[in-house]
Order: C-alpha cells, then sequence, then structure tokens
C-alpha cells in the first residue's frame, strides 16, 4: 500500500499523473493481479494505492525489478515538493490462502538508497 498526502493546489493533477502514468506503468512493472486507489474520505488531501500480488515471491521480484526502482524515480522526479509518501506491507489477517504484501518506504532518497531502493 502506498500512501500519499498531496497538498490542495496539486491534487488535481496528481490524480490525473496517477491514473494516467503512474498506475499503468506500475501494473506493467510489478505484474500484480489487481490494483486500487482510493481518495481518503475523512482526509480530502490522501491518496492510497493498493497492489495485490498471488504470493510473497512475486512481490518480492517485483519490488527487485529494474521496473521497481524506475517506478520510484518517476514518481520523486514528478513530486519533488508537495507530495509526500509511505509504503507498507500488509498481510491479510485470519490467514486467507492470498497474501498482500507491500513494502513500507521512506520517500527520503538517503534512505532508499540504503535500503536498496
Amino acid at each position: 500500500m502506498v500512501r500519499s498526502v498531496v497538498i490542495e493546489e496539486l491534487r488535481q493533477k496528481f490524480d490525473r499523473w496517477y491514473s494516467q502514468q503512474h498506475l499503468p506503468m506500475a501494473l506493467t512493472e510489478f505484474k500484480c493481479e489487481k490494483c486500487w486507489r482510493f481518495w481518503s474520505a475523512a482526509d480530502a488531501g490522501v491518496h492510497y494505492a493498493v497492489y495485490q500480488f498471488a504470493d510473497m515471491a512475486r512481490l518480492d521480484a517485483a519490488l527487485e525489478s529494474d521496473g521497481f526502482k524506475s517506478l520510484v524515480a518517476d514518481y520523486d522526479k514528478t513530486w519533488p515538493s508537495g507530495v509526500t509518501r509511505t509504503r507498507d506491507m500488509l498481510t491479510l489477517a485470519g490467514g486467507g490462502a492470498r497474501r498482500l504484501r507491500l513494502v513500507r518506504v521512506l520517500r527520503d532518497a538517503g534512505l532508499m538508497r540504503r535500503a536498496g531502493w
């Protein structure tokens, strides 16, 4: 899950960019099964993107790919200010057969480099 906090002046531009450019690019690079986007009903500036993978191995492969690194670079280049983001890893509660895992990384480029992103 990717959580982005977007300042008001950029929300329409961010929404258009995410739906028309970033999400299609993410689907191609991640090879995930499904994805969803949400704007928070409680905080209008919070955007969520959730990606579903068949298993942890497929997600791990996606996160190690050059495509993922390109996605991160594209996001950082497009939104150098006015948007902050974090990622989180989730596992379906109750031990279901399908698991969803995502990665949490602070937007700080130095931290991403140290973490191998």
